[in-house]
């Protein structure tokens, strides 16, 4: 398939570039600081459930280590998620030889991404580029033993279940698409058997308590009630957003939209009825369990990753079915098309970081007030700050530690944000030697810390002017 060697390179280049330039606004930032603060504090890899995002915690954990400084320690978390993904594609392009698979990786990545690429810590994207490796095992002529194809893939299949449990709603779709173009009846049955086994994973997910949090868990029982939800879901706030980000105030979507209409029209002109079944469930499965999850409605950033999937599914006919059966002058005028509308996601990118930079501001001006009070540990009342542009405040003391011990972790301030209905008890107030983590209930001592990075006094949390 045309240019995707070139195209990749410069793709992962531009990527890398902003992972960088963006660093401290892609990984101070609710989960990524979160993240980030339990790695310098333990050092070690740990992300509960969601295994498969250890890779890119090797190298902040490393640098960590050396003792380097804060922000490169950031800047090298922020890209790490570039390198992962370009090692997948220089894997599927020059290991697996599957150029549909690494179109597929950078549609994934950039189609339906705006506000998400501040959020890397979600696990989803990092779950689609493991699929597309698996796309290209499934699909690959380089491997010829059907063993080590079925092998490889149920590993893959593994890891996906260990990277986010959404990923399942994709590895079944090219799952069945295989199964249809198969003429073998056995090897129809090994693939009726890994599907099987696939779905088994994530139907256990939520019973093994060890594998979920609260969050993914009250995600999994909307889910199984998908159909109490139903009548009222498509009037939803969450999916208000996604028509308005569709066709109205943006077109994050609009794209997707166009091409998953296309690729139902061409499997209903080529009579592949049952793929265009798969692909509509598939697609519709995806959008109902995101709108249904948040159906109260979300920040932009978490609908954003909820709905990320659709880029995978919509991109899936195009580059499997659809180029390949064009002539070569009709690929490259469609992949040239479509490599500038991707690359124009780049700008869109780019404005949404602004309004991120904003926020970082917004972090610092609060930790100024604090030192000019002289105080390093505060507490914020949400309803008194002028401005919540992009707050989260269950991740605001970890984001305000973060930002205030960029240049010497003597300076280290931590804010509190208290809400209403979660507000921090008498006892807690008169304890000198703690640092209020997610909640008023969650609170570690200050010796947990690493004083390599953060340093905080032994002094009792004050409320700030």
């Amino acid at each position: 398939m045309f240019g995707i060697r070139y195209v990749g390179h410069l793709f992962f280049i531009i990527y890398a570039v902003l992972s960088v330039y963006y660093a401290t606004e892609r990984i101070v930032f609710i989960d990524s600081a979160k993240y980030l603060f339990d790695l310098i504090n333990h050092q070690t890899l740990f992300i509960t459930g969601r295994e498969g995002g250890y890779p890119v915690l090797l190298l902040p954990l490393l640098f960590i280590k050396l003792k380097l400084s804060l922000y490169l320690v950031i800047a090298a978390f922020s890209v790490s998620y570039a390198l992962l993904f370009y090692l997948i594609f220089l894997l599927i392009v020059y290991g697996l030889k599957s150029d549909a698979a690494a179109w597929l990786l950078i549609f994934s990545l950039i189609l339906c991404t705006r506000d998400t690429f501040y959020y890397p810590a979600t696990e989803v994207y990092l779950g689609m580029a493991y699929v597309c490796i698996l796309y290209a095992v499934l699909f690959s002529e380089v491997i010829k033993h059907r063993v080590i194809r079925y092998g490889l893939s149920l590993i893959l299949i593994y890891i996906c279940y260990l990277t986010h449990p959404i990923t399942i709603f994709l590895i079944l779709p090219l799952l069945l698409y295989k199964l249809f173009e198969l003429t073998e009846k056995k090897e129809k049955w090994v693939l009726a058997l890994l599907a099987c086994v696939s779905f088994l994973f994530y139907v256990v997910r939520p019973f093994m308590a060890k594998s979920i949090n609260a969050n993914e868990y009250t995600g999994y029982r909307k889910a199984f009630s998908v159909f109490s939800y139903l009548p009222e879901v498509f009037t939803a706030p969450s999916a208000h957003f996604f028509y308005i980000h569709t066709w109205q105030s943006t077109s994050i979507y609009l794209l997707a939209v166009v091409l998953f209409g296309a690729a139902l029209i061409f499997y209903l002109f080529k009579r592949g009825i049952e793929k265009a079944i798969i692909l509509f469930i598939s697609v519709l499965t995806i959008w109902l369990l995101a709108a249904i999850v948040y159906i109260e409605g979300e920040s932009a950033v978490v609908l954003g990753k909820a709905f990320a999937p659709l880029a995978f599914l919509c991109s899936l006919p195009l580059f499997h079915d659809i180029l390949y059966e064009k002539k070569k002058w009709f690929n490259i005028s469609v992949m040239l098309l479509l490599s500038g509308v991707l690359f124009l996601k780049f700008r869109d990118v780019a404005l949404i970081g602004k309004h991120q930079k904003q926020r970082i501001e917004n972090v610092r001006i609060n930790i100024q007030q604090a030192r000019e009070q002289g105080v390093n540990k505060a507490i914020l009342k949400f309803d008194t700050l002028s401005s919540k542009n992009g707050l989260i405040p269950w991740a605001y003391s970890m984001e305000s530690i973060i930002l205030s011990s960029f240049d010497d972790a003597e300076q280290s301030v931590t804010i509190f944000i208290e809400r209403e209905n979660n507000t921090v008890n008498n006892e807690v107030l008169e304890q000198k030697d703690i640092f209020l983590y997610i909640n008023p209930n969650e609170v570690l001592s200050q010796k947990q810390l690493n004083t390599a990075y953060f340093k905080l006094p032994e002094q009792k949390y004050v409320y700030l002017k």
